[in-house]
């Protein structure tokens, strides 16, 4: 009988052995496949930051020329108004510069 029990120790060790094994290939597996899923999220993420940056700088790009073409319309108008006074003192420097001529040309 004690062969019989040998030979059921070693198969039982067997069986043992095998199962460990299975365990440590399914351990490497689940890893495998954790770094992966990993990986690809971490990827999509680096992806939605990129797409999202490009977002806001294409919207700050926008603000920015909107705000470029604000300053410059405001600008022209104050060019505008400061030549339209300038046109308008000069008639009155004219009239000034004139007048001053006619009374020392009577004196």
């Amino acid at each position: 009988m004690k062969p019989q029990i040998l030979y059921e120790i070693k198969d039982a060790e067997a069986k043992a052995q095998e199962m460990v094994d299975n365990a440590q290939v399914e351990k490497r597996q689940l890893i495998d496949d954790a770094k992966r899923r990993a990986f690809d999220i971490r990827e999509a993420a680096r992806k939605e930051a990129t797409q999202n940056a490009e977002q806001m700088n294409a919207s700050a790009d926008t603000e920015i020329d909107q705000l470029k073409k604000d300053i410059f319309e405001s600008g022209e108008k104050q060019v505008y108004a400061v030549r339209n006074k300038a046109q308008g003192k000069k008639a009155e420097a004219l009239a000034q510069i004139l007048e001053d001529f006619k009374r020392t040309a009577h004196v």
